[in-house]
């Protein structure tokens, strides 16, 4: 290994260790979505395959060797499985075949419009959400090179800076023409390498075009192509591991249990470290590129003007940042003024669930200081240095603070606007249990444990994280964990109550991964902690100040009439359970249920 290499591996790591559980996530929720790393999650999923020698399902094998026909490192349920195979080409194929079976009975034009609607969905949800995304932790990363934090906003960068689109149509161009080469075999061999830079430059500049782009990147990459062969290559080593067991040398590893360990070792392997590492490595090495090029072209290749975001790789000069956030002064001013303290009960609930039962000139005097001491947190990273400078940002993010002010998430509810946001998470996951069954039966079914178009269980779990969490907002990491303890506490809790006092299951997670009772389940939990944390500093804030631009006493009215339809319902479904057909399983003998149903991990 090169000298230059092992220093470029070394800064990678370093790199990743600041802010390795954020990077951690951000790379399997690129794998989950299928964004990058394909078949790193195989084992995990339990599919595993050696040249035909051995083809197992790593589900099967641990099931029948262990678990009698209990599933651990596969599932044959789950919300993320029932979402893939609704929209896998089968699926596809047959909403498009229901709904052409009833204007033609010509089986050509039904299998052309499944083909075109299957390539449809495919382009726009690579190209219009998962390269944007991608590309958008690629600036992550990037900034994360010399500075010590970065601020949760920055994974909507490409949203942010307003080019989604353009960004969006100069990696489609890219990997168009790359498409078109590949009908050469060679060429498409070549121009992957000629093309690489195009999602890195669109993280530096969002707003160059498609083909200024390319026609950068293939002058970046000129005389690297093999070299960033070589650097790939690294990575690709678990593809050989897969096949391993192919080798006569190691037919120990036929064994199924074995066999199926194997498979989850390397792709947890590659969910912990090679995944995170890979991406810091090669952000790594695009700015190691990017300097070569600028060295040699720089003062006369007129596209290196595109490269211009100078502070991802060198920290802003202390007098420059200092002309650009004078308003920093006026907001300690304030915060050097007496404070309205917020006192008895309604003051102890303000401060430690973060509720204003009724808004008075203490409860707008936090929210204002609220607002200031993030300002000035915020504003302090950047003039100190440890976060990039994003009001001197060459492209039009606009630091603009207002934004990130308006989403402050350590702030104080009304207490009609949660009641409000209560119902707005209940109808939301009432939407997501019905859209889940339309897709899966195509039907449409009531999946509310009530008569009304909400699930209550998803806006007590949003409410209750956004009140109980109060103390830990500024502690992303731990919040997510809580959370995923509460909400799984409150699903486990509330599936025990339905089935004991009305002796049905409005829900069954038997045959998912990680299911404890078939109440609550490991991917459903993942799913409430990415959720709750989504709510708690995003969406909450977000609901909260469109909330704030409508009267008072309508939003008051409004959340009265709301809760009293809610009780109504609440008892007319007490006296008559909304069970049926889709909505409910079986009736289920409790009793016998608690005493033999044994823990599935």
């Amino acid at each position: 290994m090169s000298e230059e290499l092992h220093k470029m591996l070394k800064t990678a790591s370093t790199n990743l260790k600041k802010h390795y559980i954020l990077f951690m996530f951000a790379c399997l929720f690129v794998a989950v979505l299928g964004m990058d790393f394909n078949g790193t999650l195989d084992g995990i999923n339990g599919q595993y395959t050696d040249f035909g020698l051995v083809k197992a399902d790593a589900r099967d094998t641990i099931s029948s060797a262990v678990l009698s026909n209990r599933e651990v490192f596969g599932r044959e349920n789950g919300v993320m499985a029932q979402i893939v195979r609704s929209f896998n080409t089968d699926g596809i194929s047959a909403s498009v075949t229901k709904i052409a079976g009833r204007f033609t009975e010509n089986q050509d034009i039904i299998n052309a419009l499944c083909l075109i609607a299957i390539a449809l969905l495919a382009a726009l949800t690579e190209y219009l959400i998962f390269i944007p995304m991608k590309v958008s932790i690629i600036r992550v990363f990037l900034e994360n090179r010399i500075y010590k934090k970065v601020e949760l906003s920055r994974f909507l960068f490409v949203v942010r800076t307003k080019k989604w689109f353009k960004v969006a149509w100069a990696n489609f161009v890219a990997q168009f023409f790359w498409f078109l080469w590949l009908l050469t075999i060679v060429g498409g061999i070549i121009k992957h390498y000629s093309y690489f830079m195009v999602p890195y430059i669109t993280a530096e500049n969002p707003d160059v075009g498609a083909k200024q782009a390319i026609r950068l990147s293939k002058k970046m990459m000129n005389g690297h192509k093999f070299e960033c062969f070589k650097r790939e290559l690294m990575y690709m080593w678990y593809q050989i591991l897969k096949y391993i067991p192919a080798i006569p040398a190691f037919s120990f590893f036929r064994n199924e249990l074995v066999l199926g360990i194997y498979a989850a070792a390397i792709s947890l392997n590659y969910v912990l470290i090679i995944n995170p590492l890979k991406y810091s490595f090669f952000t790594e090495y695009y700015a190691d590129i990017r300097r070569q090029y600028l060295e040699k072209y720089g003062e006369t290749d007129e596209d290196a003007l595109v490269l211009n975001d100078i502070y991802l790789y060198e920290k802003a000069p202390v007098e420059a940042l200092r002309e650009s956030y004078p308003d920093i002064d006026e907001a300690k001013a304030f915060l050097k003024t007496p404070a309205i303290e917020q006192e008895g009960f309604r003051g102890f609930i303000a401060k430690n669930l973060s509720v204003v039962i009724v808004e008075d000139e203490a409860s707008r005097d936090f929210a204002k200081r609220q607002v200031a001491k993030l300002k000035v947190a915020r504003m302090e990273e950047e003039l100190e240095g440890d976060e990039y400078p994003a009001r001197i940002a060459p492209h039009a993010t606009g630091i603009n603070r207002a934004w990130v002010d308006r989403l402050n998430y350590d702030r104080q509810y009304m207490l009609s606007h949660l009641v409000i946001m209560f119902f707005i998470c209940s109808f939301i996951g009432w939407s997501w249990e019905v859209l889940l069954h339309v897709f899966q039966k195509w039907e449409f079914v009531n999946r509310g444990t009530m008569y009304g178009p909400w699930l209550p269980i998803y806006g007590t779990g949003g409410v209750i994280v956004l009140m109980l969490l109060t103390g830990l907002r500024n502690k992303p990491v731990v919040a997510f964990v809580t959370t995923i303890l509460l909400c799984g506490v409150i699903e486990y809790f509330t599936g025990f109550y339905l089935e004991t006092v009305k002796g049905a299951k409005w829900w069954d997670y038997e045959g998912y991964f990680l299911n404890l009772h078939g109440r609550i389940c490991g991917e459903g939990l993942l799913m409430f902690g990415i959720g709750g944390v989504a709510f708690i500093y995003v969406l909450a804030p977000l609901f909260d100040n469109i909330l704030k631009r409508y009267d008072r006493r309508k939003i008051r009215v409004i959340a009265c009439v709301l809760a009293a339809l809610f009780l109504v319902d609440l008892i007319y479904s007490s006296i008559n359970p909304h069970a049926g057909e889709g909505i409910t399983s079986a009736s289920v003998n409790i009793e016998t249920r608690v005493q033999k149903e044994p823990i599935e991990i």
